[in-house]
């Protein structure tokens, strides 16, 4: 009677303990990667797709991205424009991206009519977020 298989039966909190655990262990990296490769995407999309004249390049050049961990920089943030935008977000969220452009008058531009930033439909972040499964 070798063969009897023990069973373990556990509590719903230790289940539920083993899977956030399994999550921050195995799935958030592989986001935090993925959620990168969106960032530089976007930052690269938006310095050659930016329909505005960009007389001095500082706007253009200062568009950049941050990835937040539950409200803290994946990174040191080395500049004032990082803070910013981290404190612009509202809802923090277990993950989060942001693209922003340094040079405060990037709204201005935009509210112009022209691009400075990408939507996320121009990102096709479906599919960079699906690469390398």
């Amino acid at each position: 009677m070798n063969n009897i298989r023990k069973w373990c039966y556990m509590s719903s909190l230790e289940l539920e303990r083993k899977l956030l655990s399994y999550v921050e262990e195995k799935t958030l990296p592989k986001m935090m990667k993925r959620m990168e490769l969106v960032g530089i995407t976007g930052v690269d999309w938006a310095r050659i797709h930016g329909s505005y004249k960009d007389h001095t390049g500082n706007l253009r050049n200062s568009i950049n991205y941050v990835i937040l961990k539950d409200g803290v920089p994946t990174r040191p943030v080395t500049n004032e424009n990082e803070q910013i935008a981290i404190a612009s977000i509202k809802e923090k969220h277990k993950l989060d991206l942001v693209i922003y452009a340094g040079m405060y008058y990037g709204l201005f531009v935009e509210a112009r009519g022209f691009t400075v930033l990408p939507k996320w439909k121009d990102l096709k972040y479906k599919e960079l977020l699906q690469e390398g499964e």
